[in-house]
């Protein structure tokens, strides 16, 4: 009779192939839906039946959900390298990572107002947006409090401070660099107990044998070797950024 052993039938490993196949395409999809910030019911649903959106991995109760643009989706840096999957593999926390490039806080807004339910359940909310708004301040400010509006009652939530570009416009003194600090200012004023200082931190991560981070530092912007271009940041500016995050959560007891 012949054997029909799985490991010796040519059919039963092709399916068993497939399946392995199947399997990780479709862990792949889901890891760039992570990293680009998909926010689709369907992704969302999911990232739920996995347990990637609910602490599985790390059997942590609580997972922290960031809203943001591309400085949150991580452009700029390798992928895996965005600070929320730095949260995820070096801090442990578990992360859900809704940054989209190129979106406004109303954006951002929209998307978040839109929600899967349940979803901030037990979670820590990170809000990182006016990048791409910021000489509107008052509106950036409208619109994170409609944000944080939305949170069930007592949720913890934090909010990031938004850098000043390493261009010439945005150095101190310049009119690009005001609309930063005021920014800054007035989210820190409307938020005070949820604020991350992130900009003067980031500045002040500066290599003292680089010539060009310490010109940047003269100028108070970011320093180009956190950086990609003006505005996004490298592998070593995201890591900067997750340190930064996670400490807060912790010195917070989350």
């Amino acid at each position: 009779m012949e054997e029909r052993i799985a490991g010796r039938d040519p059919r039963a490993r092709n399916i068993a192939l497939a399946v392995i196949a199947l399997s990780l395409a479709c862990n792949a999809m889901l890891a760039l839906a992570l990293h680009y910030g998909v926010t689709t019911r369907s992704a969302l649903a999911i990232m739920a039946r996995t347990g990637l959106a609910a602490g599985a991995a790390t059997g942590r109760l609580d997972r922290v959900v960031a809203w943001g643009d591309s400085l949150t989706a991580g452009a700029g840096a390798e992928f895996g390298h965005d600070f929320p999957a730095i949260l995820r593999t070096v801090y442990g926390r578990e992360t859900v990572n809704f940054g989209i490039g190129g979106q406004t806080s109303t954006e951002i807004k929209a998307r978040m107002l839109n929600r899967l339910r349940g979803l901030d359940d037990g979670s820590v909310t990170l809000i990182w947006a006016g990048r791409n708004d910021m000489a509107d301040p008052d509106r950036v400010v409208a619109n994170v409090r409609d944000m944080v509006a939305t949170l069930p009652e007592g949720a913890r939530f934090l909010l990031l401070e938004v850098p000043n570009g390493g261009g010439a416009a945005e150095r101190r003194g310049e009119a690009a660099y005001e609309q930063v600090r005021r920014l800054n200012e007035t989210l820190a004023g409307a938020f005070p107990a949820n604020i991350v200082p992130v900009r003067a931190r980031l500045v002040a991560y500066y290599r003292a044998d680089s010539p060009g981070d310490l010109e940047d530092v003269a100028h108070d912007v970011v320093p180009r070797s956190l950086r990609s271009d003006d505005i996004h940041l490298n592998n070593r500016g995201q890591a900067v950024i997750a340190a930064l995050v996670d400490e807060a959560l912790t010195r917070r007891g989350w």
